[in-house]
């Protein structure tokens, strides 16, 4: 009675996954053969070796008349198509644990990735003699922090402010940088436009919305490279909107595959 309300069950649990495997790409036979690739291959499998193994024990009572196989050979026959069934099942088992294993290294990387990812802000600074605030909010330690040159576009083609702004060796986790006024050099240029004495801190404020974006290159302590881009956005309390933080390269994966 317990084996069969237990049958019972089961196969009013394999209607319910029958009813929930819905692709409506597939025919119906190949939904069905889906369904039992997906969802219940070890029950397919073992009726396979069942009713295939009966079919090879009693070859002459369903072909009658037909005399093809001595007890032996029926013997060796099951022997392999079970073995062949074994076989089969092993590879689809191994598959399965191979894609359980690979999704759980993902979400590993995914965690370590967070743990050493650092994510950069750039804040306008209001002090005269500082420019910007360079922040880490992420979770792990940036390196060699790099600002490209950057290029201010006054009249294009003709007038053109370039400056360098030095590199961090590191920022750790939760810290700021203060790029400070005196880093931005004294250039022909940039003192041509000092109209009625005004300060370089005026002049590039002034001319902030005329940057195309700042870049920074940085590296996480595993030596991956990051590249972050900041454009002048007066609706931003920092005055800066990142337009993209990625990673560039990963050196910590690369060999592992």
């Amino acid at each position: 009675m317990c084996s069969f309300k237990s049958l019972k069950y089961y196969l009013k649990n394999i209607k319910n996954k029958w009813g929930r495997h819905k692709n409506d790409k597939l025919g119906r036979f190949i939904k069905f053969v889906d369904f039992v690739w997906r969802k219940e291959y070890r029950i397919f499998l073992l009726l396979l070796g069942l009713i295939g193994s009966i079919y090879i024990i009693f070859i002459e009572q369903i072909h009658k008349g037909v005399d093809w196989l001595s007890p032996s050979e029926k013997i060796q026959i099951t022997f392999i198509f079970l073995t062949g069934i074994i076989v089969f099942w092993y590879s689809r088992e191994t598959k399965d644990l191979k894609e359980v294993q690979q999704k759980e290294l993902q979400e590993v990387r995914k965690q370590r990735d967070y743990e050493l990812k650092p994510y950069l802000k750039l804040k306008l600074a209001e002090d005269k003699d500082k420019l910007f605030y360079l922040s880490n909010e992420g979770r792990g330690i940036a390196v060699d922090v790099e600002f490209k040159t950057i290029k201010i576009v006054e009249v294009p083609g003709e007038i053109e402010i370039k400056f360098n702004i030095k590199k961090r060796p590191a920022l750790p986790s939760k810290s700021n940088s203060t790029v400070s006024i005196d880093e931005v050099p004294d250039s022909e240029i940039l003192e041509s436009l000092r109209y009625y004495n005004a300060t370089k801190k005026f002049v590039i404020e002034s001319s902030l919305d005329k940057i195309e974006n700042i870049i920074i290159n940085y590296k996480d302590i595993e030596k991956n490279e990051y590249e972050v881009r900041f454009k002048y956005d007066e609706n931003y309390n920092d005055k800066f909107k990142i337009i993209n933080q990625e990673k560039l390269t990963n050196k910590l994966y690369s060999n592992d595959d």
